[in-house]
């Protein structure tokens, strides 16, 4: 089955990519998976390819043959896509665009509360209509926060902290891969982000008992 969504997110996961955006039709929220578990279901570059071996952009409106819906009780939003088949451009979607389709959300919290993980025994409890794991949320305050990384020595920590009605949340890793190229090159400390952004958030996979939250998407407009 087709689905055609317009990309909002193609950030960094397994060293391939986790793939989201909206629905055209419905706005509702789609995650593209693969069927490689020792990946952890992260879509490949090779398989994320046009037929003119291009690769997807932000925004861009993307028809992708899947195979079928996918939820796990964790990320309800998951297809599988089919890779025998390339993925088609139909065009570019505009800020307004998307968020005449999908308004910014407002959920009371980011992902069940305002820390930085989640217990998976407190997602595994909850109504599954309440569960989702991808949001589009308007912070009132940005601040990037880049360190030494703890595994891995020859690379940089780049976390978000950032308030969302009223509450503070803090060690957010980023892994939008532009923002990460970008922000490796700064000196360590806090960036204050002084431009008007958006932000998409996603649930991670299960990592020693917890998902963690993580910014996969900035996207600044004036």
């Amino acid at each position: 089955m087709d689905k055609t969504i317009i990309l909002l997110a193609c950030s960094r996961k397994m060293s391939n990519y986790c793939v989201a955006g909206i629905d055209l039709i419905t706005g509702e929220w789609i995650r593209i998976i693969s069927e490689d578990a020792s990946i952890q279901h992260a879509v490949r570059k090779s398989d994320m390819v046009y037929e003119d071996g291009t690769y997807p952009q932000l925004f861009d409106i993307v028809n992708i043959k899947c195979k079928q819906h996918a939820p796990s009780y964790y990320q309800p939003e998951n297809w599988v896509l089919d890779n025998r088949y390339y993925w088609e451009k139909l065009g570019t979607a505009s800020l307004d665009y998307v968020l005449k389709i999908h308004p910014i959300d407002s959920p009371d919290h980011i992902f069940y509360d305002n820390c930085w993980k989640i217990d998976t025994n407190y997602i595994a409890r909850l109504d599954p209509r309440q569960r989702y794991s991808l949001t589009l949320i308007s912070p009132s305050s940005l601040h990037i926060c880049i360190g030494p990384s703890k595994n891995y020595p020859n690379k940089k920590s780049i976390k978000a902290q950032f308030r969302y009605k009223g509450q503070l949340y803090q060690y957010i890793t980023v892994t939008d891969i532009e923002y990460e190229n970008i922000y490796s090159q700064y000196r360590d400390g806090i960036h204050i982000v002084d431009k008007n952004v958006l932000l998409v958030l996603s649930l991670a996979d299960l990592y020693e008992g917890y998902h963690y939250k993580l910014v996969a998407t900035i996207i600044q407009f004036s």
